[in-house]
C-alpha cells in the first residue's frame, strides 16, 4: 500500500492556486505559444479547446494536472479563452476526466 505523505490539508492547498496570481506570472505560464496554438488547433470544439488550453497551462504552473478545471480562478480562464477566441463559458461543457490529461499528456510527449 502506498505511503501518504500529504496531509488531507496540505494536498488540498496544493492543488489550489493561490488567491493572487501577479500579470508576470500569468503572461509566463498561461500565455500560449505558437506551438501551443497549433497543439490546440486539432481538437474539435471550443471547450474541447479551452479545457485543453487550462490543463496545459496549469501543469506549467502547478507542476501538474488540477482535478477541477471549473474551479479556476475566473480571470484564469478569460485570459486564456481571450487568446483562443472562445467564450470563456465553453468550459462548463468541458468534462475533466482521466482522457482530458491523457490527452494532453500524449500531446506534450510527441512535441
Amino acid at each position: 500500500m502506498p505511503a501518504q505523505f500529504l496531509s488531507d490539508s496540505d494536498h488540498d492547498r496544493l492543488n489550489r492556486f493561490p488567491q493572487e496570481i501577479t500579470q508576470t506570472d500569468l503572461d509566463r505560464f498561461f500565455w500560449l505559444s505558437p506551438d501551443d496554438h497549433r497543439a490546440i488547433l486539432g481538437l474539435r470544439s471550443d471547450h474541447n479547446r479551452l479545457g485543453f488550453a487550462l490543463f496545459l497551462c496549469c501543469l506549467r504552473y502547478l507542476g501538474f494536472f488540477p482535478e477541477q478545471l471549473l474551479q479556476l480562478p475566473a480571470f484564469i480562464i478569460e485570459y486564456v479563452a481571450v487568446q483562443l477566441q472562445v467564450s470563456a463559458d465553453a468550459l462548463s461543457l468541458y468534462e475533466t476526466h482521466e482522457y482530458s490529461v491523457l490527452t494532453v499528456s500524449s500531446v506534450l510527449l510527441l512535441a
